[in-house]
């Protein structure tokens, strides 16, 4: 049966069209207009109640979340296509943790940079230059320790391509775009082959850091270390207690449903809130 995926020409959306070419998924792109208003529909918020893309329809099975469905595909058709995961607990674990830092150190300066720079004009609303030049010394920041890190190792998890690496490309690209213009963040690198995902043929050896970001937790198992990169991004408490009050009226929702969220079981996302 072929996957809807909701939204295709935005950038989370292609998170998911990148994974599902890889495992070579047949799949529908439906198209969402954003400058509509079409994700707020009553139609469009019952498959997905926070009004954000992508969602994915396989059969009778809905999700949301881009890199949760990446999740569900690499790991549901895992012996079909490339195996994004690793092959081991470890490389899965690095896996993991590259995925971790492209969510919470990553993709809030880029995504502000991008919106800010190309999303913004397009939607009548004031750049804000402060935004765009903190957005920029944050990237480059981070580009300093994916640097380091792929002066060992051909991609972010080792020398495989992971679901780490494809989870950077959908706004990654937008650097390179006339509107944005911020492509020396990347051609200016020694390893800039590894940005785009491509093969790099030469390694460096670094002193090594056993967490980059200055962030805690990290566990150290022997040899392996495993950390999450976290770049805090304070917001007013106002405005966070607003959000939280409409989070929880949907969670509400859900656990009128079931017993816990994911269904009438104990899992990690109710261990993680």
């Amino acid at each position: 049966m072929t996957v809807k995926v909701y939204g295709t020409a935005y950038g989370s959306p292609k998170r998911v069209v990148a994974c599902l070419v890889e495992k070579g998924i047949e799949f529908e792109a439906v198209p969402i207009d954003l400058f509509k208003g079409e994700h707020k529909t009553p139609d469009f918020l019952k498959k997905q109640p926070f009004g954000f893309l992508p969602v994915v329809e396989d059969g009778d099975f809905t999700l949301f979340e881009s890199r949760a469905i990446m999740r569900y595909y690499a790991e549901k058709y895992k012996n079909q296509g490339t195996d994004l995961l690793g092959k081991t607990l470890e490389e899965r674990g690095l896996v993991e943790q590259w995925l971790d830092v492209e969510a919470t150190s990553y993709h809030p300066p880029i995504y502000d940079l991008v919106v800010q720079s190309l999303f913004a004009p397009k939607m009548g609303i004031p750049q804000d230059p402060k935004v765009i030049q903190e957005s920029e010394a944050k990237l480059a920041k981070i580009f300093d320790i994916y640097e380091e890190r792929l002066a060992k190792s051909k991609y972010l998890a080792g020398d495989f391509f992971s679901l780490a690496d494809l989870s950077h490309l959908p706004f990654t690209h937008y650097l390179f775009f006339k509107g944005v213009g911020k492509e020396h963040l990347i051609r200016d690198r020694k390893h800039k082959d590894g940005f785009h995902g491509h093969a790099r043929s030469k390694s460096i050896e670094h002193t090594p850091v056993i967490q980059p970001f200055g962030v805690i937790p990290v566990i150290q198992d022997g040899d392996y270390t495993l950390y999450v990169g976290i770049t805090p991004n304070p917001k007013l408490i106002e405005e966070s207690e607003a959000k939280l009050e409409s989070v929880l009226n949907i969670y509400e929702e859900r656990l009128s449903k079931s017993k816990y969220l994911a269904g009438d079981f104990l899992t990690l996302a109710d261990i993680m809130k």
